[in-house]
């Protein structure tokens, strides 16, 4: 038996005005680990030069009751969010993990959409559902955050093409030891397949798959 390092935190239909997002302070780095993620993004950066340090929330915690979801997240960066979670040994209250959202999306015609990521970005040739990505401060919310997924990746208009969203559950995930929690949402699209392939061959992140 493969050991999968991933839990449920809920599951259950949310909506989106049952998720309440708070941003908060996160503790100053020490020195020393500051010089250490910089080193280890350096060394990513000659593997794969198209990473980008953009800004990212990250996890503090998450209370689920009665319905409502409350999660609580400080603001740190991609680079910051690869190296603090790249050694074991570092403390827990300096590992900035990241906040996920992925949907499985269904097309009209009854398939799920899966993407095999390009070797030029993070994670190259996965297979994983689509759309995906990490929660940005400039996202606002979590169902924003996979809005902004599926207009980017796939070309999607969710208020257009959708003709229905919906938040499922959370996941707390390490399997690659960065992602900490991750909204999973079931998505049934108004469009084909084909028709959603032909949209993500023309969307903003096209190269990513």
């Amino acid at each position: 038996m493969i050991d999968y390092p991933v839990s449920i935190v809920f599951t259950g239909d949310v909506s989106e005005k049952d998720i309440h997002l708070e941003i908060v302070d996160l503790p100053t780095l020490p020195d020393n680990l500051v010089e250490q993620i910089d080193l280890h993004w350096e060394s990513e950066l000659k593997l794969n030069p198209d990473l980008f340090s953009g800004p990212l929330l990250s996890p503090v915690s998450v209370v689920q009751k009665a319905g409502q979801v409350r999660l609580k997240c400080g603001v740190t960066d991609y680079k910051t969010f690869m190296g603090s979670t790249s050694d074991p040994t570092i403390p827990e209250a300096f590992r900035r993990r990241a906040i996920g959202v992925l949907a499985v999306t269904v097309s009209a015609d009854g398939f799920v959409l899966v993407g095999v990521r390009s070797p030029r970005v993070d994670w190259g040739t996965l297979r994983h559902v689509v759309p995906a990505g990490r929660l940005k401060p400039s996202d606002g919310s979590v169902f924003r955050g996979i809005e902004i997924e599926f207009d980017e990746e796939l070309g999607v208009k969710p208020r257009e093409d959708l003709q229905s969203l919906v938040c499922v559950g959370l996941l707390k995930d390490e399997t690659w030891g960065r992602l900490n929690f991750e909204f999973i949402f079931m998505a049934r699209s108004l469009l084909s397949a084909t028709d959603l392939i032909k949209k993500a061959a023309d969307s903003k992140s096209a190269n990513e798959h």
